[in-house]
Protein backbone atom coordinates (compact mmCIF):
# COMPACT_ATOMS: atom_id res chain seq x y z
CA UNK A 1 0.00 0.00 0.00
CA UNK A 2 2.68 2.34 0.92
CA UNK A 3 4.40 1.72 -2.08
CA UNK A 4 1.18 2.19 -4.36
CA UNK A 5 0.61 5.65 -2.42
CA UNK A 6 4.50 6.78 -3.40
CA UNK A 7 4.16 5.92 -7.02
CA UNK A 8 0.62 7.80 -7.35
CA UNK A 9 2.21 10.81 -5.64
CA UNK A 10 4.93 10.86 -8.37
CA UNK A 11 2.20 10.41 -11.04
CA UNK A 12 0.66 13.28 -9.46
CA UNK A 13 3.28 15.26 -9.40
CA UNK A 14 4.15 14.83 -12.76
CA UNK A 15 0.25 15.57 -13.99
CA UNK A 16 0.06 18.95 -11.74
CA UNK A 17 3.61 20.01 -13.17
CA UNK A 18 2.23 19.64 -16.32
CA UNK A 19 -1.41 21.40 -15.69
CA UNK A 20 1.02 24.36 -14.30
CA UNK A 21 3.17 24.53 -17.25
CA UNK A 22 -0.26 24.12 -19.70
CA UNK A 23 -2.11 26.85 -17.91
CA UNK A 24 1.39 29.29 -17.93
CA UNK A 25 1.38 28.84 -21.44
CA UNK A 26 -2.03 29.80 -21.91
CA UNK A 27 -2.45 32.63 -20.23
CA UNK A 28 1.22 33.76 -21.93
CA UNK A 29 0.83 32.51 -25.49
CA UNK A 30 0.21 35.67 -27.91
CA UNK A 31 -2.03 36.24 -30.68
CA UNK A 32 0.40 37.66 -32.74
CA UNK A 33 2.09 34.41 -33.08
CA UNK A 34 0.33 33.05 -36.14
CA UNK A 35 -2.37 33.57 -38.25
CA UNK A 36 -5.92 33.84 -37.04
CA UNK A 37 -6.68 30.40 -37.42
CA UNK A 38 -3.56 29.33 -36.48
CA UNK A 39 -3.77 30.93 -33.27
CA UNK A 40 -6.72 29.45 -32.98
CA UNK A 41 -5.68 26.09 -33.68
CA UNK A 42 -3.10 26.50 -31.75
CA UNK A 43 -4.94 27.46 -28.43
CA UNK A 44 -7.43 24.32 -29.38
CA UNK A 45 -4.13 22.21 -28.84
CA UNK A 46 -2.83 23.56 -25.45
CA UNK A 47 -6.58 23.39 -24.02
CA UNK A 48 -6.92 20.20 -25.25
CA UNK A 49 -3.73 18.82 -23.69
CA UNK A 50 -4.43 20.99 -20.57
CA UNK A 51 -8.32 18.90 -20.42
CA UNK A 52 -5.74 15.36 -20.87
CA UNK A 53 -3.23 16.07 -17.89
CA UNK A 54 -6.61 17.11 -16.10
CA UNK A 55 -8.37 13.52 -16.53
CA UNK A 56 -5.13 12.26 -16.23
CA UNK A 57 -4.42 13.11 -12.91
CA UNK A 58 -8.10 12.18 -11.79
CA UNK A 59 -6.90 8.79 -13.08
CA UNK A 60 -3.67 8.81 -10.88
CA UNK A 61 -6.22 9.79 -7.85
CA UNK A 62 -9.07 7.18 -8.70
CA UNK A 63 -6.70 3.93 -9.70
CA UNK A 64 -3.36 3.90 -9.19
CA UNK A 65 -3.73 5.94 -5.16
CA UNK A 66 -6.66 4.11 -4.60
CA UNK A 67 -7.46 7.11 -1.96
CA UNK A 68 -10.93 7.40 -3.36
CA UNK A 69 -13.59 4.64 -3.77
CA UNK A 70 -14.80 4.13 -7.61
CA UNK A 71 -16.08 1.82 -9.68
CA UNK A 72 -14.93 0.36 -12.78
CA UNK A 73 -17.73 2.39 -14.96
CA UNK A 74 -16.14 5.60 -13.46
CA UNK A 75 -12.33 4.58 -14.50
CA UNK A 76 -13.69 3.66 -17.97
CA UNK A 77 -14.91 6.98 -18.48
CA UNK A 78 -12.34 8.43 -16.85
CA UNK A 79 -9.63 6.62 -19.07
CA UNK A 80 -11.99 7.14 -22.08
CA UNK A 81 -12.02 11.18 -21.58
CA UNK A 82 -8.01 10.99 -21.28
CA UNK A 83 -8.05 9.14 -24.78
CA UNK A 84 -10.68 11.90 -26.33
CA UNK A 85 -8.55 14.64 -25.12
CA UNK A 86 -5.85 13.08 -26.76
CA UNK A 87 -7.20 13.05 -29.98
CA UNK A 88 -8.22 16.59 -29.85
CA UNK A 89 -4.62 17.28 -29.31
CA UNK A 90 -4.04 15.44 -32.12
CA UNK A 91 -6.55 17.06 -34.70
CA UNK A 92 -5.33 20.72 -33.83
CA UNK A 93 -1.82 19.42 -33.89
CA UNK A 94 -2.49 18.16 -37.32
CA UNK A 95 -4.59 21.44 -38.21
CA UNK A 96 -1.97 23.82 -36.90
CA UNK A 97 1.08 21.97 -38.51
CA UNK A 98 -1.20 22.16 -42.03
CA UNK A 99 -1.49 25.27 -41.97
CA UNK A 100 2.07 26.58 -40.42
CA UNK A 101 3.48 24.90 -43.82
CA UNK A 102 0.71 26.30 -46.01
CA UNK A 103 -0.45 22.58 -47.14
CA UNK A 104 -1.97 22.81 -50.53
CA UNK A 105 -5.16 20.91 -48.10
CA UNK A 106 -5.98 24.20 -45.99
CA UNK A 107 -7.02 25.78 -49.58
CA UNK A 108 -10.26 23.92 -49.56
CA UNK A 109 -12.91 25.28 -47.53
CA UNK A 110 -13.95 21.80 -45.82
CA UNK A 111 -10.26 20.65 -45.02
CA UNK A 112 -11.46 21.10 -41.38
CA UNK A 113 -14.45 19.62 -41.44
CA UNK A 114 -13.48 16.34 -43.02
CA UNK A 115 -10.50 16.90 -40.58
CA UNK A 116 -12.61 16.67 -37.77
CA UNK A 117 -14.72 13.63 -38.73
CA UNK A 118 -12.27 11.11 -37.22
CA UNK A 119 -11.70 13.02 -33.67
CA UNK A 120 -15.57 13.31 -33.60
CA UNK A 121 -15.75 10.02 -34.35
CA UNK A 122 -13.87 9.50 -31.12
CA UNK A 123 -16.29 10.83 -28.54
CA UNK A 124 -18.93 8.00 -30.06
CA UNK A 125 -16.49 5.41 -29.83
CA UNK A 126 -15.99 6.17 -26.48
CA UNK A 127 -19.22 6.45 -25.32
CA UNK A 128 -19.71 2.95 -27.55
CA UNK A 129 -16.92 1.44 -25.36
CA UNK A 130 -18.48 2.87 -22.02
CA UNK A 131 -22.04 0.90 -22.69
CA UNK A 132 -20.41 -2.34 -23.99
CA UNK A 133 -17.52 -2.04 -21.67
CA UNK A 134 -15.08 -2.31 -24.37
CA UNK A 135 -12.91 0.71 -23.00
CA UNK A 136 -11.32 -1.33 -20.54
CA UNK A 137 -10.30 -4.43 -18.26
CA UNK A 138 -9.41 -4.32 -14.58
CA UNK A 139 -8.78 -7.61 -13.34
CA UNK A 140 -8.76 -8.74 -9.70
CA UNK A 141 -4.92 -8.28 -9.09
CA UNK A 142 -5.40 -4.58 -10.64
CA UNK A 143 -3.93 -5.32 -13.76
CA UNK A 144 -4.92 -3.91 -16.61
CA UNK A 145 -6.22 -4.90 -20.41
CA UNK A 146 -7.27 -2.18 -23.34
CA UNK A 147 -10.69 -3.09 -25.21
CA UNK A 148 -10.99 -2.63 -28.80
CA UNK A 149 -12.67 1.26 -28.29
CA UNK A 150 -9.70 2.20 -26.67
CA UNK A 151 -7.47 1.12 -29.16
CA UNK A 152 -9.54 2.31 -31.88
CA UNK A 153 -9.43 5.94 -30.14
CA UNK A 154 -5.83 5.77 -29.60
CA UNK A 155 -4.92 4.74 -33.21
CA UNK A 156 -7.04 7.76 -34.33
CA UNK A 157 -4.79 9.75 -31.78
CA UNK A 158 -1.76 8.34 -33.35
CA UNK A 159 -2.61 8.62 -36.81
CA UNK A 160 -3.07 12.70 -36.45
CA UNK A 161 0.34 12.73 -35.32
CA UNK A 162 1.73 10.55 -37.80
CA UNK A 163 -0.06 12.69 -40.55
CA UNK A 164 1.39 15.93 -38.77
CA UNK A 165 4.72 14.95 -39.17
CA UNK A 166 4.53 13.92 -42.83
CA UNK A 167 3.28 17.44 -43.28
CA UNK A 168 6.49 18.47 -41.50
CA UNK A 169 8.84 16.05 -43.52
CA UNK A 170 6.56 17.19 -46.88
CA UNK A 171 7.70 20.69 -46.34
CA UNK A 172 11.07 20.27 -45.28
CA UNK A 173 12.04 18.13 -48.37
CA UNK A 174 10.07 21.18 -50.80
CA UNK A 175 11.40 24.38 -48.85
CA UNK A 176 14.64 26.18 -50.47
CA UNK A 177 14.56 28.43 -47.34
CA UNK A 178 17.45 27.34 -44.23
CA UNK A 179 15.24 28.41 -42.00
CA UNK A 180 11.64 27.08 -42.88
CA UNK A 181 13.81 23.85 -42.86
CA UNK A 182 15.20 24.40 -39.67
CA UNK A 183 11.40 24.82 -38.64
CA UNK A 184 10.18 21.68 -40.26
CA UNK A 185 12.76 19.60 -38.75
CA UNK A 186 11.68 20.69 -35.28
CA UNK A 187 7.95 19.87 -35.91
CA UNK A 188 8.68 16.52 -37.32
CA UNK A 189 11.33 15.63 -34.55
CA UNK A 190 9.21 16.64 -31.67
CA UNK A 191 5.88 15.27 -32.89
CA UNK A 192 7.69 11.56 -33.07
CA UNK A 193 7.57 11.94 -28.98
CA UNK A 194 3.94 11.91 -28.37
CA UNK A 195 3.46 9.18 -30.94
CA UNK A 196 5.98 6.95 -28.99
CA UNK A 197 4.23 7.59 -25.94
CA UNK A 198 1.16 5.85 -26.98
CA UNK A 199 2.61 2.39 -27.55
CA UNK A 200 5.22 3.04 -24.28
CA UNK A 201 1.99 3.72 -22.53
CA UNK A 202 0.08 0.44 -23.71
CA UNK A 203 3.40 -1.71 -22.84
CA UNK A 204 3.95 0.14 -19.27
CA UNK A 205 0.38 1.50 -18.40
CA UNK A 206 -0.28 3.63 -15.46
CA UNK A 207 2.75 5.92 -16.07
CA UNK A 208 2.96 9.62 -16.61
CA UNK A 209 4.93 9.64 -20.14
CA UNK A 210 1.92 10.44 -22.68
CA UNK A 211 1.48 13.51 -20.18
CA UNK A 212 5.34 14.55 -20.16
CA UNK A 213 5.94 13.63 -24.05
CA UNK A 214 3.17 16.08 -25.13
CA UNK A 215 4.01 18.94 -22.72
CA UNK A 216 7.42 18.56 -23.74
CA UNK A 217 6.48 18.21 -27.35
CA UNK A 218 4.65 21.71 -26.98
CA UNK A 219 7.30 23.68 -25.22
CA UNK A 220 9.60 22.74 -27.85
CA UNK A 221 7.42 24.03 -30.43
CA UNK A 222 6.80 27.15 -28.67
CA UNK A 223 10.75 27.85 -28.60
CA UNK A 224 10.91 27.63 -32.33
CA UNK A 225 7.49 30.10 -32.49
CA UNK A 226 9.61 32.29 -30.12
CA UNK A 227 12.85 31.95 -31.91
CA UNK A 228 11.13 32.88 -35.22
CA UNK A 229 9.17 35.93 -34.09
CA UNK A 230 12.82 37.88 -33.45
CA UNK A 231 13.19 38.17 -37.01
CA UNK A 232 9.56 37.26 -38.65
CA UNK A 233 6.83 38.35 -39.39
CA UNK A 234 4.14 35.69 -38.22
CA UNK A 235 1.41 35.60 -40.79
CA UNK A 236 3.67 36.36 -43.42
CA UNK A 237 6.34 34.32 -42.66
CA UNK A 238 8.85 37.58 -44.28
CA UNK A 239 11.37 39.15 -42.36
CA UNK A 240 9.74 41.55 -39.92
CA UNK A 241 9.67 45.01 -39.23
CA UNK A 242 12.47 45.11 -36.74
CA UNK A 243 15.00 42.79 -39.02
CA UNK A 244 13.98 45.03 -42.01
CA UNK A 245 15.05 48.21 -40.35
CA UNK A 246 18.28 46.32 -39.11
CA UNK A 247 18.88 45.20 -42.82
CA UNK A 248 18.31 48.47 -44.07
CA UNK A 249 20.68 50.00 -41.66
CA UNK A 250 23.45 47.43 -42.12
CA UNK A 251 23.37 48.21 -46.19
CA UNK A 252 23.17 51.80 -46.23
CA UNK A 253 26.63 52.05 -44.01
CA UNK A 254 28.28 49.74 -47.28
CA UNK A 255 26.71 51.81 -49.90
CA UNK A 256 28.93 52.66 -52.70
CA UNK A 257 29.02 52.35 -56.22
CA UNK A 258 29.77 49.00 -56.46
CA UNK A 259 27.38 48.48 -54.13
CA UNK A 260 24.20 50.54 -54.19
CA UNK A 261 20.90 50.19 -52.16
CA UNK A 262 17.61 49.90 -53.73
CA UNK A 263 14.81 50.50 -51.55
CA UNK A 264 11.44 49.20 -53.14
CA UNK A 265 8.24 50.03 -50.93
CA UNK A 266 4.81 47.41 -51.74
CA UNK A 267 1.97 48.88 -50.89
CA UNK A 268 -1.84 46.70 -51.18
CA UNK A 269 -4.18 48.19 -53.64
CA UNK A 270 -7.83 48.06 -51.92
CA UNK A 271 -6.51 45.96 -49.07
CA UNK A 272 -9.64 47.66 -46.57
CA UNK A 273 -12.05 46.57 -49.16
CA UNK A 274 -10.81 42.65 -48.85
CA UNK A 275 -11.50 43.08 -45.15
CA UNK A 276 -14.17 45.09 -45.23
CA UNK A 277 -16.58 43.07 -48.09
CA UNK A 278 -14.57 39.28 -47.23
CA UNK A 279 -13.89 39.48 -43.79
CA UNK A 280 -10.25 39.85 -42.02
CA UNK A 281 -9.68 35.65 -42.39
CA UNK A 282 -9.74 36.68 -46.24
CA UNK A 283 -7.87 39.58 -45.87
CA UNK A 284 -5.00 37.33 -44.00
CA UNK A 285 -5.02 35.50 -46.93
CA UNK A 286 -4.60 37.98 -49.18
CA UNK A 287 -1.53 39.31 -47.00
CA UNK A 288 0.17 35.61 -47.28
CA UNK A 289 -0.74 36.05 -51.41
CA UNK A 290 1.26 39.51 -51.19
CA UNK A 291 4.11 37.89 -49.20
CA UNK A 292 4.52 34.75 -51.51
CA UNK A 293 4.85 36.85 -54.44
CA UNK A 294 7.88 39.01 -53.28
CA UNK A 295 9.36 36.14 -51.99
CA UNK A 296 9.35 34.92 -55.25
CA UNK A 297 10.73 37.76 -56.90
CA UNK A 298 13.41 38.23 -53.95
CA UNK A 299 14.49 34.41 -54.91
CA UNK A 300 14.52 35.60 -58.44
CA UNK A 301 16.43 39.20 -57.73
CA UNK A 302 18.52 38.09 -54.97
CA UNK A 303 16.80 40.96 -52.69
CA UNK A 304 16.03 40.93 -49.48
CA UNK A 305 12.23 41.08 -48.40
CA UNK A 306 10.12 42.11 -45.29
CA UNK A 307 6.92 43.11 -44.20
CA UNK A 308 6.99 46.68 -43.06
CA UNK A 309 3.59 47.01 -41.52
CA UNK A 310 -0.08 46.50 -42.04
CA UNK A 311 -0.18 45.99 -45.78
CA UNK A 312 2.89 47.52 -46.61
CA UNK A 313 6.42 45.57 -47.71
CA UNK A 314 9.54 46.39 -49.30
CA UNK A 315 12.30 44.52 -51.05
CA UNK A 316 15.91 45.43 -50.54
CA UNK A 317 18.92 44.56 -53.05
CA UNK A 318 22.14 45.79 -52.19
CA UNK A 319 23.95 43.74 -55.35
CA UNK A 320 23.89 45.33 -58.96
CA UNK A 321 22.16 43.21 -61.42
CA UNK A 322 20.78 43.25 -64.93
CA UNK A 323 17.62 43.86 -64.05
CA UNK A 324 16.81 47.28 -63.82
CA UNK A 325 14.35 48.71 -61.10
CA UNK A 326 11.42 49.24 -63.58
CA UNK A 327 11.30 45.47 -64.52
CA UNK A 328 11.81 44.30 -61.15
CA UNK A 329 9.05 46.10 -60.77
CA UNK A 330 7.56 44.68 -63.63
CA UNK A 331 8.23 41.27 -61.88
CA UNK A 332 6.70 41.93 -58.78
CA UNK A 333 3.32 42.30 -60.78
CA UNK A 334 3.83 39.43 -62.64
CA UNK A 335 4.16 37.27 -59.87
CA UNK A 336 1.51 38.76 -57.59
CA UNK A 337 -0.65 38.10 -60.88
CA UNK A 338 0.46 34.43 -60.99
CA UNK A 339 0.40 33.47 -57.38
CA UNK A 340 -3.42 35.21 -57.02
CA UNK A 341 -4.52 32.88 -60.35
CA UNK A 342 -3.35 29.77 -58.66
CA UNK A 343 -5.29 31.02 -55.67
CA UNK A 344 -8.13 31.23 -57.58
CA UNK A 345 -9.62 34.64 -54.89
CA UNK A 346 -12.88 35.87 -55.37
CA UNK A 347 -11.32 39.62 -55.74
CA UNK A 348 -8.85 41.01 -57.71
CA UNK A 349 -5.42 42.16 -55.76
CA UNK A 350 -2.87 44.45 -57.13
CA UNK A 351 -0.07 46.56 -55.57
CA UNK A 352 1.54 49.91 -55.92
CA UNK A 353 5.53 50.22 -55.85
CA UNK A 354 7.82 53.32 -54.72
CA UNK A 355 11.32 52.94 -55.58
CA UNK A 356 14.47 54.72 -54.81
CA UNK A 357 18.45 53.98 -54.58
CA UNK A 358 21.12 55.73 -53.44
CA UNK A 359 25.17 55.37 -53.77
CA UNK A 360 26.00 56.99 -51.04
CA UNK A 361 26.88 55.81 -47.01
CA UNK A 362 26.20 59.04 -45.98
CA UNK A 363 22.36 58.65 -46.81
CA UNK A 364 19.95 57.80 -44.20
CA UNK A 365 17.14 55.15 -43.73
CA UNK A 366 14.60 57.90 -43.08
CA UNK A 367 15.91 60.19 -46.20
CA UNK A 368 15.92 56.76 -48.40
CA UNK A 369 12.24 55.74 -46.77
CA UNK A 370 11.25 59.36 -47.77
CA UNK A 371 12.10 59.12 -51.19
CA UNK A 372 10.59 55.69 -51.78
CA UNK A 373 7.67 56.95 -50.62
CA UNK A 374 7.26 60.00 -52.46
CA UNK A 375 7.38 57.68 -55.65
CA UNK A 376 4.58 55.22 -54.16
CA UNK A 377 2.36 58.10 -53.55
CA UNK A 378 2.59 59.56 -57.11
CA UNK A 379 1.88 55.61 -58.12
CA UNK A 380 -0.81 54.72 -56.15
CA UNK A 381 -2.69 58.55 -57.27
CA UNK A 382 -1.93 57.48 -60.85
CA UNK A 383 -3.57 54.25 -60.43
CA UNK A 384 -6.66 55.90 -58.89
CA UNK A 385 -6.87 57.79 -61.64
CA UNK A 386 -6.78 55.51 -64.37
CA UNK A 387 -9.11 52.87 -61.87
Amino acid sequence: MYSSFRYSMVYLIVDVFCIILSLVVIFNFSDDSGSERQVRFFKGLLVSNLAFNVFDCLWALLFISELIPTSPVVLSIVNGMCLVAIAFSGFFWFCYTALTFKRPLTKHRLWVVFSAIPVAATVLVHILGVVLNQNLFIAEDNSISYGIAHMVILLISVLYLIAAAILSIQAYRKSRSSEERHRALIFASFLIMPALAAPIDVSLPNTPIAAASMCVSIVFVLMSLQESRISRDALTSLNNRRRTDIYLEDSLLNASEKQPVELYVIDMDGFKNINDQFGHLEGDRALQLMARALQKTSERVDAFAGRWGGDEFVLIRTRLGSRTPEEIIELVHENLTDVVAQADVPYKLACSVGYAETKSPQTTRSELVALADEMLYLTKRANRDLA
